[in-house]
């Protein structure tokens, strides 16, 4: 295996004219305006956090990059999916992206509920295109004149720099650290027992019907008294 490896760098290594080749496909990294106007908002409202909580720049623009790959996932939301959670006679649907209800998880009851979470094969070329897209955006606000091309085996992507004849040569793996599970708020939810009598509906899996007029909310985790709640 590690000859193996070394023969392929070597020859990656005598293939001189593999960039000039790349560079001369022209194939740069395109971007929709939407999304470019989204990124600029995220990273603006990166450094401006930082600056005023004495965070690190990079982490805040990290956790922006971070939020923007998670909206990559919440485009995939469809009708089914959804959580019904009666918990604290506040009841939501909730959208999960772990096997657990995200509310009651946190005050260590489990109910199981499957995962929403994406296949990698389906949202790997969309992350990768808003990775670079993010670059974009975050290497015009530093006034940085950096191009970012579509690479072919066995790069993903290059980073160049013309005026200092300066290349990155990228491999790009791009997953959200953290989704935040969405939820709208519901009615509370009856159901009928064999007898006759009326109970409120447990934790069980529910469809939003009405998702396309849904007012989403972001389920966040506030400590409050030595605890943690999603609100």
């Amino acid at each position: 295996m590690v000859n193996e490896f070394n023969n392929n760098e070597e020859s990656f290594k005598l293939d001189e004219n593999w960039f000039k080749k790349s560079l001369q496909l022209n194939r740069l990294i395109t971007f929709a305006s939407h999304e470019e106007e989204l990124v600029k908002v995220l990273i603006e409202q990166a450094i401006r956090c930082a600056k005023e909580s004495g965070q690190s720049i990079g982490v805040s623009i990290a956790a922006a990059f971070d939020f923007l790959i998670s909206i990559e996932y919440y485009t995939k939301i469809t009708n089914n999916g959804w959580l019904y959670c009666p918990f604290d006679e506040k009841p939501l649907l909730v959208y999960p992206f772990t096997n657990a209800c995200p509310r009651c998880v946190l005050q260590n009851r489990f109910h199981y509920h499957k995962s929403n979470k994406p296949e990698s094969g389906a949202i790997g070329a969309a992350t990768s295109r808003l990775l670079c897209g993010f670059f974009k955006v975050l290497f015009s606000h530093y006034e940085k004149r950096i191009k970012i091309y579509r690479g072919y085996e066995p790069v993903d992507v290059i980073f160049y720099d013309a005026q200092n004849t300066t290349a990155l040569l990228a491999e790009v793996k791009a997953t959200p650290l953290l989704t935040l599970p969405l939820a709208v708020t519901s009615e509370q939810q009856n159901i009928t027992q064999s007898d006759g009598g009326i109970i409120v509906r447990p934790h069980s899996d529910a469809e939003n019907s009405a998702i396309s007029s849904s007012v989403f909310n972001f389920l966040i985790p506030q400590p409050i008294t030595n605890r943690h709640y999603l609100k």
